[in-house]
């Protein structure tokens, strides 16, 4: 199944594949306009009935605060039809931000598949550990 990405504004891409609308910031998510142009697309996807949205932040470096109000209230909107939001394609800064801020109990988080190096390290063993491992420290050396 192949899809046509469609500019909905000319910072946020709009891709449907089947029953899933993504949608594509092409920048940081620190601006007001930008998430202004996110809210609108997302609005306009619901109006017309696509109500399982994924938001591909790929394209985004970072985000702040406003952003993730953002997200929830297209979340909130979302919900409230039958349908969900899910994030997609983050990288380790935005990731981190969105479980530090414990965002990701709210929205999901799709992840990349296990074996993908690009995949968040979260379970992988610590540098110290395997210098210890490999003999090349000491336990002691790595408390220092």
């Amino acid at each position: 199944m192949s899809a046509t990405p469609e500019a909905v504004t000319s910072r946020v891409l709009k891709t449907k594949v089947g029953v899933l609308t993504n949608l594509a910031p092409r920048a940081s998510l620190t601006d007001e306009t930008l998430n202004s142009d996110l809210t609108d697309a997302a609005a306009t996807s619901l109006r017309q009935g696509d109500v399982q949205l994924v938001v591909d932040l790929g394209a985004v470096q970072v985000l702040n605060s406003a952003a993730l109000e953002t997200l929830a209230d297209i979340q909130d909107r979302a919900v409230r039809l039958g349908g969900w939001l899910k994030l997609a394609h983050a990288n380790a800064i935005v990731g981190d931000i969105l479980r530090l801020t414990g965002f990701t109990r709210y929205v999901g988080l799709m992840e990349a598949p296990a074996g993908n190096p690009a995949a968040p390290a979260g379970n992988s063993p610590r540098l110290g550990d395997i210098l210890v491992k490999r003999g090349l420290l000491t336990e002691s050396q790595i408390e220092e």
